[in-house]
């Protein structure tokens, strides 16, 4: 009698990862924990200047980037977002001046959340641009989408610290 032949169990494929860049410290933190606690798994990194998400960004590969951008936007930031968007991420532009909302999106932000939104929408924003294939640069096709999980919320903890933070 011929064995089955039983198809290896495939290996799940592994959470986006989420590159944070935010010049000012309290800001980063808050940012990493919230995205840590209510994030389905998400590996963050989190980096202090433009110069670092360039660096991590080319070695690490993450699907997301979220970018705390204070106005006035400068040709140096403009290229950064130009750059980290053509390179397969979906970035997502967190700012407390909505004076910077198009020129970051024109710059290719997939999504301006403004810092007055508060925890929720950081989170629905980078869900929306891992979900959605239209916000998502062409070459991100092979980065995995790790689904909302709906009872997911972020620790108290977390989200009091983002939102005195932001």
């Amino acid at each position: 009698m011929a064995e089955l032949a039983v198809p290896a169990p495939s290996a799940a494929p592994a959470p986006p990862q989420v590159l944070v860049v935010a010049a000012d410290r309290r800001v980063r933190a808050a940012l990493e924990s919230l995205l840590r606690s209510g994030s389905s798994g998400w590996g963050v990194v989190g980096v202090a200047t433009w110069a670092e998400a360039a660096v991590v960004a080319a070695s690490a590969g993450p699907g997301v980037v979220l970018v705390d951008v204070a106005p006035p936007l400068d040709e140096q930031q403009r290229g950064l977002l130009e750059v980290l968007s053509a390179g397969g991420r979906a970035v997502v532009a967190l700012s407390a001046s909505d004076a910077v909302r198009q020129e970051v999106l024109d710059a290719g932000a997939a999504a301006f959340v403004p810092r007055s939104s508060g925890a929720d929408a950081v989170l629905d924003a980078i869900h929306q641009v891992l979900a959605t294939p239209a916000l998502r640069p062409a070459t991100r096709g092979t980065s995995p989408v790790a689904p909302r999980r709906t009872d997911a919320h972020p620790d108290p903890t977390a989200r009091r610290l983002m939102e005195e933070t932001l």
